[in-house]
């Protein structure tokens, strides 16, 4: 299975022309490896969207082919917290303050990590935050 991040979809519905047709054409990729699946804390990100209720997400990613993985066991958190506190130290540490990104980034990590890969828009902060996480980069 290859995991999607949110970023990808959002390029989908909103991006320009270029960008739709770029994050479509990566999706077609992704879907040759395997499954496409998408996290729980991708599919609320997606429910924040302007316009777009839960039903409209399910569709959305329904008409995608893409289903919502909604049995994250006990190592996806912990593995997610451990990314996250590792991230919060770093960022302590050079003293940049509090932390920037938000959990559901590290639950969206995690998951990946345990589906198979992710595609996202975002490898940079992935693959820090996830050595070895194969990583489609859009």
């Amino acid at each position: 299975m290859i995991a999607v991040d949110t970023n990808v979809l959002v390029d989908v519905l909103e991006g320009d022309a270029n960008g739709s047709r770029q994050a479509l054409a990566a999706l077609d990729d992704a879907a040759k490896g395997g499954a496409l699946v998408v996290s729980p804390a991708v599919f609320a990100e997606l429910c924040a969207h302007p316009g777009l209720s839960p039903p409209e997400v399910e569709r959305y990613l329904k008409a995608l082919h893409i289903a919502i993985d909604w049995q994250s066991d006990a190592t996806v958190w912990r593995n997610a917290g451990s990314a996250f506190g590792a991230y919060a130290r770093r960022r302590r540490r050079a003293r940049n303050g509090t932390p920037r990104r938000l959990l559901a980034d590290f639950l969206i990590g995690a998951h990946a990590a345990s589906s198979g890969g992710l595609l996202t828009r975002d490898s940079a902060f992935f693959s820090r935050a996830f050595p070895g996480l194969h990583i489609l980069a859009v």
